[in-house]
């Protein structure tokens, strides 16, 4: 009995140490943890300004939303085509697919914590031919074959190989989620800069169409003293009226 209780007392002793062991080798983590590297900056700019104010430093913020900004303007088709390249847009279509694909890896990288477990299920019917040479159970009636096979497995972390991993994964969805508002900001601001240009272009065409109406009306004036008193038509209206492009219709 003796000789028993001491073998047990060894093997709790032993599975005790080897948990201890793997606990505390589950906290090491191959290679060091990030540390933002540190950067001194200088008190003040040389470029400051006589009031003593100096520059204020940047404050990235890639990821936020910028929001609908251009909603200031108060113009109701700017909205309504700034809504359409959100929603169809091929260039953001494909970094917002880029965005959940990362998204998608860093799920997968933290589903290695887990244990797996696979499983798959069969289900035969089969009948003995009753012409089968020398066989006693030829006359058995048909059988079922059920099969259900479970498989677990479970690595644990114990050098932080997942944890590295799932870190790599959520510092590059971050990365991708900047470019993504990086992306849209710039297809916005294009498409406003566009917007803007295209009506100041269709206001100076209507100064110009008006113009000239003008002048036909005061070329059609009797021969009176009012005419002579007219100015001739600017030679740049008149290469304007000759040159302008023909409005088509949409």
């Amino acid at each position: 009995m003796r000789r028993v209780a001491t073998c047990m007392g060894a093997n709790v002793m032993r599975a005790s140490a080897a948990i201890l062991v793997l606990g505390i080798a589950a906290g090491c983590t191959v290679g060091p943890d990030y540390a933002k590297p540190e950067i001194s900056f200088p008190a003040n700019y040389k470029e400051a300004a006589a009031d003593g104010t100096t520059w204020k430093i940047a404050q990235p913020g890639d990821r936020a939303s910028r929001g609908k900004w251009w909603t200031v303007y108060q113009d109701p088709l700017l909205n309504a085509l700034q809504d359409v390249v959100t929603t169809s847009n091929q260039d953001l279509l494909v970094a917002e697919s880029r965005y959940r694909q990362a998204r998608a890896l860093v799920a997968a990288a933290r589903s290695n914590y887990f244990p797996t477990v696979t499983a798959g299920a069969s289900v035969a019917r089969y009948r003995k031919s009753s012409n089968a040479y020398s066989n006693t159970a030829s006359n058995v009636g048909p059988a079922n074959d059920f099969q259900l096979p479970l498989d677990v497995s479970w690595e644990l972390d114990v050098w932080g190989r997942v944890r590295r991993a799932v870190e790599s994964r959520e510092a590059s969805a971050q990365a991708i989620a900047a470019d993504l508002e990086t992306v849209k900001l710039s297809l916005q601001a294009e498409l406003a800069v566009n917007y803007f240009l295209l009506r100041g272009i269709d206001s100076e065409l209507q100064v110009l169409e008006h113009t000239l109406v003008a002048y036909r009306k005061a070329n059609e004036l009797p021969s009176t003293g009012t005419k002579a008193a007219l100015p001739p038509m600017p030679t740049w209206l008149s290469r304007k009226r000759n040159s302008r492009p023909r409005r088509r219709n949409p």
